[in-house]
């Protein structure tokens, strides 16, 4: 995830194309999940400031990344 601290938008990097993403604030409450295509930026724009976990998945792939938002 990059950059990170993000202001309006982040990227996701790896080695699919396409993934399913998950963002959690940091107390486990659900905020969104879509699929995305890694080479597209991921706008931030209905998020507050703050820190959230971001969960990136594919068929053999999963991982959990900590992003910084600070607007």
């Amino acid at each position: 995830i990059y950059p990170n601290p993000a202001t309006e938008y982040f990227y996701i990097e790896g080695p699919h194309p396409t993934v399913d993403v998950s963002i959690y604030s940091l107390d486990g409450k659900h905020i969104n999940t879509f699929k995305h295509t890694t080479q597209s930026p991921i706008q931030t724009k209905n998020l507050p400031s703050g820190t959230y976990l971001v969960t990136i998945k594919s068929n053999d792939y999963g991982q959990t990344k900590l992003l910084i938002i600070n607007k």
